[in-house]
């Protein structure tokens, strides 16, 4: 296996994802992170563990996530891959069971978890569970991401070298955009146990108007991808985004109304 970590800035929170990685059940796997030009003290914190599974790729420039979550792929040596962001815990058993998932379901290619959420103390402040079989998953995606970037342990031989990655057009969902593009014959998975703790804290991410508009159009190209529906008038596309970006949330809650949208 190897963890692949992107970071950029990772100060306060590096340490305590570092650790969480490094104190693993299954300890067979190669740390490879990615430092985007950090300006704080990331990379010397990185420097300061002696462990010899860590393995530091430092950018020449501020390249951003996207691109730097490729550059590890296409410098990654093992079959499996673990995400893992700079700010989140994995629990000591998620590599081991992400990894025993994947060898008993040679057919799925992508695998994450559930998930927990805590505050910049460490404390669990939540809980998230996304479905955990195929059909489901691929349904999920007409509305949101359905695995976490974080959680997500996947195949090198589908994701990198059949997909060849991340879309570096896309800059905050990438990991949705990505997973929209999962063949048919290989499936998608949750492992149904909370095995990353996510961390929401001030500094992170909040929806921008770039967000938004890359959101809108995964939501239009999944009806292509998952439905197979090709009709792209504009009578057509203001029914999508009436559904799948205005009302998604109550659509999730009473699935009928997606056709009671169509109809309209």
């Amino acid at each position: 296996v190897t963890v692949l970590m992107a970071v950029y800035n990772g100060m306060p929170y590096l340490p305590a994802a570092m650790d969480s990685i490094l104190n693993q059940t299954f300890s067979d796997f190669e740390f490879l992170i990615v430092n985007d030009c950090s300006t704080d003290e990331t990379r010397n914190i990185i420097l300061s563990y002696d462990d010899s599974r860590i393995r530091l790729l430092d950018n020449s420039e501020n390249i951003r996530q996207t691109k730097s979550l490729n550059r590890g792929l296409a410098s990654t040596r093992t079959e499996f891959v673990a995400r893992m962001d700079a700010d989140d815990i994995s629990h000591p058993t998620r590599l081991e069971k992400q990894a025993a998932y994947l060898k008993s379901h040679p057919e799925v290619a992508v695998a994450g978890t559930f998930l927990r959420y805590i505050d910049v103390e460490g404390r669990v402040t939540g809980s998230q569970t996304h479905p955990d079989y195929d059909e489901a998953i691929r349904w999920m995606q007409l509305f949101y991401c359905p695995i976490t970037n974080g959680s997500a342990m996947f195949r090198k031989s589908v994701i990198w070298d059949r997909l060849k990655g991340y879309d570096e057009t896309v800059s905050v969902s990438q990991d949705w955009e990505l997973w929209s593009r999962v063949p048919r014959e290989c499936k998608l998975a949750n492992v149904p146990d909370p095995l990353l703790d996510v961390r929401l804290h001030p500094e992170q991410y909040s929806k921008s108007a770039e967000g938004r508009q890359e959101e809108k159009q995964i939501n239009r190209d999944n009806l292509r991808r998952v439905l197979c529906i090709t009709e792209d008038s504009e009578e057509w596309l203001r029914k999508v985004d009436l559904l799948l970006w205005e009302e998604r949330h109550a659509c999730r809650r009473h699935p009928d109304h997606f056709l009671e949208v169509l109809a309209v």
